[in-house]
Order: structure tokens, then C-alpha cells, then sequence
């Protein structure tokens, strides 16, 4: 795992904790709706980095992004108690072009990070699965 991405998941845990979403406990009991790829992209991005329920982001993955999404759980599980009162907002926009490409915001007090997102999904099972994703620098932005 790239620094970048180490650092993305640790802003990710911490505005985690200041959120109501992250009370909720629907965890593993989530799955993604029926329909499309853009409808389970958009339920998987919500959970994995709106909500921070990577229990409930699990469902809607198989393959690399499965081993990834189980690697992050197994990184913050002992932060979330050190982590109380942080304040922060997540949230994402589609970006123009083939694919399921979006662009990620999240504000941690005086500090922004953007990422661009891009998932990789395959229909299987009678359903769709988000098989990989990856976040990377901004293509011309700056932090």
C-alpha cells in the first residue's frame, strides 16, 4: 500500500468518528441494491467512503477489491477509539469519460484532500461486483 493511500485510509478512520453515519450498525447486513453498475459503484462509494462502513462496502466486492477493503478493516480497527472528536466531511462526484471515475473530497478542518477514484466492475451471480478500485492523485489539481 502506497503512503497515499495509507494516509487517505487513516483521514478516511478519522473522519469516521465524527460522523453520525458511522454510528449506524448496518455492517455486514448491508448489500448493494439490484440494478446496474453505476447504482452499485455509487452504494459502494458511499459506504466505503461517505459512510467509512467498510463492513457493509465488503458486499459489494469480490477479488482484489475484497483483499483490499479486508486490509483496511484489519488497519483501523485499533484507531477508532484514539480518533473521538475529529471533524470532517467526505463526498464524491462522477467524473466525465468511460468508466466509473470520480473525483473524492475530503475535509479534515483547514486541510482538503482530493483523490480521483476509479472501480473496475464485473457483472456476475445475476448481479454487480466492484472487482478493484484505486484512489491517485488529482490529474492537475494540487493539495
Amino acid at each position: 500500500m502506497t503512503r497515499s493511500a495509507a494516509s487517505l485510509i487513516f483521514a478516511l478512520a478519522w473522519l469516521c468518528l465524527a460522523g453520525p453515519a458511522c454510528a449506524r450498525t448496518t455492517g455486514a447486513d448491508a448489500h448493494p441494491p439490484p440494478g446496474d453498475a453505476e447504482a452499485v459503484a455509487e452504494w459502494f462509494l458511499d459506504r466505503h467512503y461517505v459512510e467509512i462502513d467498510l463492513e457493509a462496502a465488503r458486499n459489494a466486492t469480490r477479488g482484489h477489491a475484497r483483499a483490499r477493503v479486508d486490509q483496511e478493516i484489519a488497519l483501523v480497527q485499533g484507531v477508532r477509539g484514539h480518533l473521538a472528536g475529529a471533524q470532517g466531511r467526505a463526498y464524491y462526484e462522477r467524473v466525465d469519460g468511460p468508466g466509473h471515475r470520480y473525483l473524492l473530497t475530503v475535509q479534515l478542518g483547514a486541510t482538503t484532500l482530493e483523490r480521483e477514484l476509479r472501480l473496475e466492475l464485473v457483472e456476475g451471480e445475476g448481479r454487480w461486483w466492484v472487482e478493484s478500485f484505486s484512489e491517485s492523485e488529482r490529474s492537475g489539481g494540487s493539495e
